[in-house]
């Protein structure tokens, strides 16, 4: 697998996160978060927070293609 293609599968996941969450928050503040600047700068915390503290980033690791790509990556030993 290319990184191109890892880096757009990856992104792919992402989105929809970031879309999941944007639905959530919605629902919670009442209105669509777009165009409403602390409604965005909440939805990109939630996100970071999923990446980091909620376990998302690790999940992404354990995709299968990530797998794929990591097992295929140069090793840089001196």
């Amino acid at each position: 697998m290319s990184l191109r293609t890892y880096n757009k599968s990856q992104l792919a996941v992402l989105r929809a996160v970031k879309d999941d969450l944007k639905y959530y928050l919605g629902k919670e503040i009442g209105h669509d978060p777009q165009g409403d600047a602390a409604a965005l700068t909440e939805l990109e915390t939630r996100l970071a927070d999923w990446l980091t503290i909620g376990g998302g980033g690790a999940w992404l690791r354990s995709l299968p293609e990530v797998q794929e790509e990591s097992t295929n990556q140069p090793t840089n030993k001196k």
